[in-house]
């Protein structure tokens, strides 16, 4: 009875660390014809359809040995090279359908990097990030090494020693921001261990920027990094106004009304024409 090679763990993965002299030394073995000019792809894949057809099970090294089968000369696959990584099981659906296999493999040139069993808690980098959730709330996510903390507490000098984290929110609404003309500011203190906060600001319209640095009880603050600007929405629709219209006539002035009618150009052309 044929059985699927995946079953054995025998599936293109498989076939794919082999090298393509061993995969002909297979092809020969199985008496397949005119595979002498196909790329290593392609005979891996002939090899595994005339496997399931003639429902040949091939053994491989520390793979486990196959079941009896009823085919009197079953075909061993040559040795996979020194120091390959041993094939990973082909799903259960893949059984008895080759291709359910192939539309998978990611080829002979896939990486098979271990892959990150974790999120880390940090990146090792200084920064700050601030977006709008709505026209009134301000969500800041933040990361800050030791190292920067440490540098900032020593430019506090003696007010260093009792200086604590805190984020500062400018409100800049209308400014190109330079670090020292904003409207105004407020400063939160937060622990080392927090990493993220919501303010309200209430301000639909406004624009504001971020910083997160030491502040010391004497008000004195020294940044460690600074967010990009965040543009708040507005709360409700923009009011109606009546569109303007534009006529663009060559040799002619421009004439422009609030009306949704355009102004007559001169030398009696027709509104709307466009040169």
């Amino acid at each position: 009875m044929a059985r699927s090679v995946a079953r054995v763990g025998v599936g293109l993965e498989a076939l794919w660390k082999r090298t393509r002299r061993q995969l002909m030394e297979t092809a020969r073995e199985l008496e397949l014809r005119g595979v002498s000019r196909l790329r290593k792809h392609e005979l891996a894949h002939r090899i595994l359809e005339a496997l399931e057809q003639r429902g040949l099970v091939a053994g491989l090294p520390g793979e486990g040995q196959p079941e009896p089968s009823a085919a009197p000369h079953p075909v061993a696959l040559a040795p996979a090279p020194e120091g390959a990584p041993p094939a990973a099981p082909a799903a259960a659906k893949a059984e008895g359908d080759p291709g359910a296999t192939a539309k998978l493999d990611l080829g002979p040139g896939a990486r098979h990097d271990k892959p990150v069993q974790h999120i880390p808690w940090s990146y090792g980098v200084d920064r700050v990030t601030a977006s709008a959730v709505d026209p009134d709330r301000l969500y800041v996510y933040w990361e800050i090494t030791d190292e920067a903390i440490e540098v900032a507490r020593g430019r506090l000098r003696d007010a260093g020693e009792q200086a604590w984290l805190a984020l500062r929110v400018y409100d800049t609404s209308g400014l190109l921001f330079d670090g020292t003309n904003a409207h105004g500011h407020f400063d939160h203190r937060v622990e080392r261990s927090d990493r993220q906060w919501f303010f309200h600001i209430g301000k639909p319209t406004s624009s504001a920027f971020v910083d997160v640095g030491l502040r010391a009880q004497d008000g004195s603050f020294r940044r460690i990094a600074r967010s990009g600007r965040v543009d708040f929405p507005r709360a409700e629709e923009a009011p109606w106004s009546d569109p303007e219209w534009m006529t663009v006539v060559a040799g002619a002035p421009v004439g422009v009304t609030a009306l949704g009618t355009a102004a007559a150009p001169a030398g009696g052309a027709p509104a709307g024409a466009f040169a």
